[in-house]
């Protein structure tokens, strides 16, 4: 009975730190709000691509199509070192508009991490106040470019913003949705609170002026992934630059689904393989969050060997009443409330799902673009 007590104290001890980490982000999420800016800086939307025949077409006709002065924007695709026709694709495009261009990444010229060292040459070529990054598997909505740049009111450095999945609706995708619009919460009310976590690459923008003052990419330029996340936070570490994260419909960038589990699976290691490049309270924080998951998924043989089947539930239960104030207020703000109906079951499978994706992360590679890392 010992054991039983001592571990229920753990679990309960881990769920209050979980349910004041939820009510930050909850709070972060109720203070977010549109962009007021009504400048007109001159952007640089820079694609990153590897053998995207198939996908680059899309992405260059979206930003063709953008809602902004064409004179206040370029595009750039750095071809990084691809093995198929999409050099070939971008050409045409550069061709037919005059505001695209195509630079060729040269190999590990500026860093080790391939992403991040073709956005760098981008960087290099491009003539922006404002950097915008997608990727080529993404069709940015016309209103984007003004919507994201509407963010950049004075002192802010970085954007953040949405980026669902282009699915269907099976089962599957519609898990998949929801996992995409739950990582974008958790990196909406970071922000909305003045903190940086996470956002994605595919949907992000920050000041040239601020990507130099924190010395670009810095150390964690060698880090294969975390050309996202890790600049996020090394900008809003350094304090002299305010965060945001975009909430206009405008601005939410679609991007191909997986098209299976095992690519999703292989995508979500390599985004949490930049957790171990995090700072020290973050991955404490992640290490909590994690340890309150174990002990959740414990408690199931722990009830069982005592006869006490209904503790299981309740815990379940109880993280379920957490999440969902949480979730219910970023489906409304992602115009996602569809979602809502599968969250028990989702809440069900995200539990083993991150106890096993995780670990790998950090310890099994992944593979990105036919390359293999460890």
């Amino acid at each position: 009975m010992l054991f039983f007590r001592i571990f229920f104290d753990i679990l309960f001890i881990l769920a209050a730190v979980y349910s004041v980490f939820l009510i930050i982000i909850f709070i972060g999420l109720c203070r977010l709000r549109e962009g007021s800016s009504a400048g007109s800086p001159r952007v640089s939307v820079i694609v990153a691509a590897r053998d995207e025949e198939e996908n680059i077409g899309r992405c260059l006709q979206a930003l063709a199509a953008q809602r902004y002065p064409k004179d206040r924007y370029e595009v750039l695709v750095v071809d990084d070192n691809s093995r198929d026709g999409t050099a070939g694709v971008v050409s045409r495009f550069v061709n037919d508009c005059g505001n695209v261009r195509l630079v060729r990444a040269t190999e590990k010229s500026f860093v080790s991490s391939p992403k991040k060292n073709a956005i760098l040459c981008g960087i290099q070529e491009s003539t922006g106040e404002v950097i915008l990054t997608t990727d080529a598997d993404c069709i940015p909505p016309p209103g984007w470019i003004s919507g994201m740049v509407r963010c950049f009111e004075p002192r802010v450095g970085a954007v953040a913003g949405f980026s669902p999945s282009l699915v269907g609706n099976s089962l599957r995708q519609r898990l998949i949705e929801l996992e995409s619009v739950c990582f974008a919460v958790v990196s909406a009310g970071a922000i909305g609170i003045g903190g940086a976590i996470s956002c994605v690459g595919r949907n992000f923008g920050y000041l040239r002026k601020a990507f130099e003052e924190v010395g670009g990419f810095g150390a964690t330029g060698e880090v294969v992934s975390g050309d996202d996340d890790l600049l996020l936070q090394r900008i809003g570490r350094q304090g002299l630059w305010e965060l945001r994260f975009s909430i206009c419909p405008d601005t939410f960038v679609p991007t191909l689904p997986a098209t299976g589990w095992g690519e999703f699976i292989n995508k979500r290691k390599r985004h949490f393989s930049a957790g171990v490049s995090y700072s020290p309270v973050l991955r404490v924080l992640g290490a909590l969050v994690y340890s309150y998951y174990l002990f959740i998924l414990l408690s199931l043989p722990v009830s069982l060997v005592y006869g006490k089947f209904w503790i299981w539930l309740l815990c379940l239960g109880t993280k379920l009443l957490l999440d969902t104030p949480v979730v219910l207020k970023g489906l409304t703000l992602f115009q996602r409330q569809r979602l809502l109906r599968i969250l028990p079951l989702a809440e069900l499978l995200h539990i083993p799902y991150l106890l096993v994706v995780w670990p790998l992360a950090i310890w099994g590679g992944f593979q990105w673009k036919e390359r293999a890392y460890r």
